[in-house]
């Protein structure tokens, strides 16, 4: 998650929406450099629902004028896409300048991170907390209509900074490992060149 965050940061330089759980904080954690960014994040019912749907919003909002709305990166995980899939139908059909990054540890990593995730849990952890999926996240894309990439990092760089031809959204999917221990690697923040937290 850190390296996916990293490239968002390096690789973009308009308006970010982050999703709730891991997206938020690992760039928290990472990305020193969004001084002057528009950086927007909310909280669903269920945390993570709703992310695709206020970037929508916010591309509607930003295009009122009559000024061309500048591209939105949204970064949020597997499970936050599933939760608002159907917001890609309203944004694809407005032509919704989007560049949706799915970080896909196939499940809620989150968890990993808390005690759920101890050893001693392992039998129920995947089950009732980790969530773990396997859907077709290219078919779900093209069915509401929003074109779709599977990138690594490097990948996912290069399509960022190429912009996308003709406008709208893209789905630009990211599998990535999940995240245990993630947090406390953060521990010894200087080794790992993390930014001071605590600023979003």
């Amino acid at each position: 998650m850190f390296e996916v965050a990293r490239t968002v940061e390096e690789a973009s330089d308009g308006p970010l929406v982050l999703g709730a759980s891991n997206p938020v904080r690992a760039v928290d954690l990472v990305c020193a450099e969004l001084a002057g960014r528009r950086i927007h994040s909310n909280r669903g019912l269920a945390g993570i629902d709703g992310t695709i749907a206020t970037a929508a919003g916010i591309a509607r909002g930003l295009g009122a004028s009559g000024a061309v709305a500048p591209r939105i990166v949204v970064l949020l995980g597997d499970l936050a896409f599933l939760h608002d899939a159907s917001s890609l139908a309203l944004a694809a059909a407005e032509g919704a300048p989007l560049d949706i990054v799915v970080a896909d540890d196939h499940g809620g990593g989150i968890f990993a991170t808390l005690e759920h995730g101890r050893r001693e849990h392992a039998d129920l952890y995947d089950r009732w907390f980790g969530a773990g999926q396997s859907t077709d996240i290219a078919a779900l894309a093209a069915a509401y209509g929003a074109r779709y990439q599977r990138l690594d990092a490097d990948g996912l760089r290069g399509a960022l900074r190429t912009g996308a031809d003709g406008g709208g959204v893209r789905v630009l999917h990211v599998p990535i490992s999940r995240a245990a221990g993630l947090y406390a690697k953060a521990g010894s923040a200087a080794a790992l060149g993390l930014a001071a937290p605590g600023r979003i």
